[in-house]
């Protein structure tokens, strides 16, 4: 399953028998400073995890055909002799989650599929309702 939560991409993959969130701009983060410390590059990398040609460069451009699965987790993982975990669970130098949100992620945490499908769904209508006050407040205060 993959959505966008506060506006941030989220996939839940499932590995052994756990369940993850894999937050996209936290795991292309990870791997930038990885490669920093290890002086590689994204193409040295897509050829040691047996990627597809560009694959890494094309997730940081936003020209994504696919959100990175349990396997290329894994396969970036091996590549960079870093345990898979590494994606999920350290914070990368300079990437803090903002402390306002640290509770809501907490939370989050503890949800299934379902509750989360509904949070989700309920962000979206009040982002749509906060987005419609805004433009009505601009047009009254235009008119």
């Amino acid at each position: 399953m993959q959505f966008t939560f506060l506006w941030r991409k989220f996939k839940l993959i499932d590995w052994e028998g756990r369940r993850f969130f894999l937050d996209l701009d936290f795991f292309l983060k990870s791997i930038k400073h990885l490669l920093v410390d290890r002086n590689m590059n994204y193409a040295e990398l897509n050829r040691k995890a047996q990627l597809p040609i560009n694959t890494i460069g094309n997730w940081y451009k936003g020209k994504r055909k696919r959100f990175p699965g349990a396997d290329d987790v894994y396969a970036i993982a091996k590549a960079l002799d870093v345990p898979m975990e590494t994606f999920f669970n350290d914070v990368p130098r300079g990437y803090e989650i903002k402390p306002r949100l640290k509770h809501v992620c907490e939370v989050l945490d503890s949800l299934d599929d379902e509750d989360l499908e509904a949070i989700y769904r309920h962000a979206v209508g009040l982002q749509a309702q906060r987005k419609d006050k805004i433009s009505t407040g601009r047009a009254e205060g235009t008119a």
